[in-house]
Protein backbone atom coordinates (compact mmCIF):
# COMPACT_ATOMS: atom_id res chain seq x y z
CA UNK A 1 0.00 0.00 0.00
CA UNK A 2 2.89 2.17 0.75
CA UNK A 3 4.31 1.92 -2.17
CA UNK A 4 1.34 2.40 -4.21
CA UNK A 5 0.43 5.89 -2.23
CA UNK A 6 4.23 6.82 -3.13
CA UNK A 7 3.60 6.12 -6.99
CA UNK A 8 0.91 8.07 -7.23
CA UNK A 9 2.16 10.98 -4.96
CA UNK A 10 5.11 11.15 -7.43
CA UNK A 11 2.80 11.01 -10.66
CA UNK A 12 0.65 13.54 -9.35
CA UNK A 13 4.04 15.97 -8.41
CA UNK A 14 5.21 15.13 -11.92
CA UNK A 15 1.76 15.98 -13.95
CA UNK A 16 1.93 19.54 -12.20
CA UNK A 17 5.99 19.69 -13.75
CA UNK A 18 4.50 18.26 -17.13
CA UNK A 19 1.85 20.85 -16.74
CA UNK A 20 4.17 24.17 -16.01
CA UNK A 21 6.39 22.61 -19.03
CA UNK A 22 3.36 22.99 -21.57
CA UNK A 23 2.47 26.76 -20.17
CA UNK A 24 6.33 27.27 -21.28
CA UNK A 25 6.16 25.70 -24.69
CA UNK A 26 2.84 27.88 -25.17
CA UNK A 27 5.26 30.95 -24.34
CA UNK A 28 7.93 29.71 -26.68
CA UNK A 29 5.64 29.29 -29.49
CA UNK A 30 4.00 33.12 -29.32
CA UNK A 31 7.33 34.41 -29.23
CA UNK A 32 8.37 31.98 -31.95
CA UNK A 33 5.58 33.17 -34.10
CA UNK A 34 6.55 36.62 -33.36
CA UNK A 35 10.04 36.50 -34.70
CA UNK A 36 9.05 34.58 -37.28
CA UNK A 37 7.65 37.80 -39.19
CA UNK A 38 11.02 39.47 -38.66
CA UNK A 39 14.66 39.27 -39.73
CA UNK A 40 16.85 37.22 -37.95
CA UNK A 41 18.72 39.43 -35.29
CA UNK A 42 21.99 36.35 -35.60
CA UNK A 43 22.19 32.77 -36.57
CA UNK A 44 20.40 31.00 -33.88
CA UNK A 45 22.91 28.57 -32.04
CA UNK A 46 22.33 28.26 -28.71
CA UNK A 47 18.66 28.25 -28.94
CA UNK A 48 18.60 24.83 -30.54
CA UNK A 49 21.07 23.83 -28.61
CA UNK A 50 19.30 24.44 -25.47
CA UNK A 51 16.22 23.08 -26.73
CA UNK A 52 17.40 19.68 -27.51
CA UNK A 53 19.30 19.78 -24.22
CA UNK A 54 16.24 20.48 -22.03
CA UNK A 55 14.12 17.99 -24.49
CA UNK A 56 16.56 15.28 -23.95
CA UNK A 57 16.37 15.81 -20.43
CA UNK A 58 12.73 15.42 -19.94
CA UNK A 59 12.75 12.54 -22.26
CA UNK A 60 15.47 10.99 -19.54
CA UNK A 61 13.86 11.98 -16.78
CA UNK A 62 9.94 10.78 -17.66
CA UNK A 63 12.20 7.57 -19.40
CA UNK A 64 13.90 7.09 -16.05
CA UNK A 65 10.37 7.22 -13.66
CA UNK A 66 8.99 4.94 -15.92
CA UNK A 67 11.58 2.13 -16.34
CA UNK A 68 12.33 2.83 -12.71
CA UNK A 69 16.40 3.60 -12.96
CA UNK A 70 17.81 5.81 -10.51
CA UNK A 71 21.26 5.80 -11.51
CA UNK A 72 19.37 7.55 -14.81
CA UNK A 73 17.59 9.75 -12.86
CA UNK A 74 20.58 10.98 -11.13
CA UNK A 75 22.54 11.25 -14.66
CA UNK A 76 20.34 14.02 -15.27
CA UNK A 77 20.50 16.34 -12.69
CA UNK A 78 24.14 17.84 -13.89
CA UNK A 79 22.86 18.78 -17.31
CA UNK A 80 20.80 21.53 -15.65
CA UNK A 81 23.87 23.78 -14.83
CA UNK A 82 24.35 23.59 -18.81
CA UNK A 83 21.53 24.56 -19.61
CA UNK A 84 21.89 27.57 -16.89
CA UNK A 85 25.26 28.49 -18.31
CA UNK A 86 23.96 28.48 -21.69
CA UNK A 87 21.31 30.95 -20.60
CA UNK A 88 23.17 33.49 -18.49
CA UNK A 89 25.72 33.52 -21.53
CA UNK A 90 22.83 34.24 -23.90
CA UNK A 91 21.24 36.92 -21.91
CA UNK A 92 24.47 38.83 -21.61
CA UNK A 93 25.26 38.46 -25.63
CA UNK A 94 21.32 39.62 -26.42
CA UNK A 95 21.97 42.28 -23.90
CA UNK A 96 25.08 44.17 -25.17
CA UNK A 97 22.75 43.44 -28.36
CA UNK A 98 19.99 45.84 -27.29
CA UNK A 99 22.97 48.60 -25.94
CA UNK A 100 24.26 48.41 -29.40
CA UNK A 101 21.39 49.11 -31.28
CA UNK A 102 18.02 49.90 -29.29
CA UNK A 103 15.73 48.85 -32.43
CA UNK A 104 16.76 45.61 -31.45
CA UNK A 105 15.58 45.57 -28.09
CA UNK A 106 11.79 43.59 -29.08
CA UNK A 107 13.64 40.73 -30.87
CA UNK A 108 16.53 40.42 -27.86
CA UNK A 109 13.51 40.31 -25.36
CA UNK A 110 11.64 37.40 -27.40
CA UNK A 111 14.88 35.64 -27.31
CA UNK A 112 15.76 36.28 -24.20
CA UNK A 113 11.86 34.64 -23.36
CA UNK A 114 12.51 31.39 -24.99
CA UNK A 115 15.57 30.97 -23.93
CA UNK A 116 14.59 31.12 -20.06
CA UNK A 117 11.75 29.51 -20.89
CA UNK A 118 14.06 26.98 -22.43
CA UNK A 119 15.91 26.88 -19.07
CA UNK A 120 12.37 26.59 -17.26
CA UNK A 121 12.04 22.90 -19.14
CA UNK A 122 15.85 21.66 -17.92
CA UNK A 123 14.74 23.00 -14.65
CA UNK A 124 11.26 20.95 -14.83
CA UNK A 125 13.26 17.88 -16.31
CA UNK A 126 15.29 18.01 -12.92
CA UNK A 127 12.52 18.40 -10.81
CA UNK A 128 11.28 15.29 -12.40
CA UNK A 129 14.40 13.57 -12.37
CA UNK A 130 14.66 14.20 -8.28
CA UNK A 131 10.90 13.48 -7.65
CA UNK A 132 11.70 9.33 -8.91
CA UNK A 133 13.54 9.39 -5.68
CA UNK A 134 10.93 9.56 -3.51
CA UNK A 135 9.87 6.14 -4.68
CA UNK A 136 12.61 4.22 -3.64
CA UNK A 137 15.99 6.54 -3.36
CA UNK A 138 17.89 8.31 -1.20
CA UNK A 139 16.37 12.05 -0.69
CA UNK A 140 19.04 13.83 -2.93
CA UNK A 141 17.36 17.15 -2.57
CA UNK A 142 19.70 18.89 -0.50
CA UNK A 143 22.80 17.01 -1.50
CA UNK A 144 26.02 18.30 -2.88
CA UNK A 145 25.89 16.58 -5.96
CA UNK A 146 22.40 18.20 -7.13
Amino acid sequence: MASTLRLITVAMKISQNLERVGDEAVKIARHAIKLNGEPQLKPYVDLPHMARMSLEMLRGALDAFVSRQPDAARAIIPSDEKVDHLNGQLHRELSSFMVESPANISRCLSLMTISRSLERVADHATNIARKWFILRGPDIRHSQSS
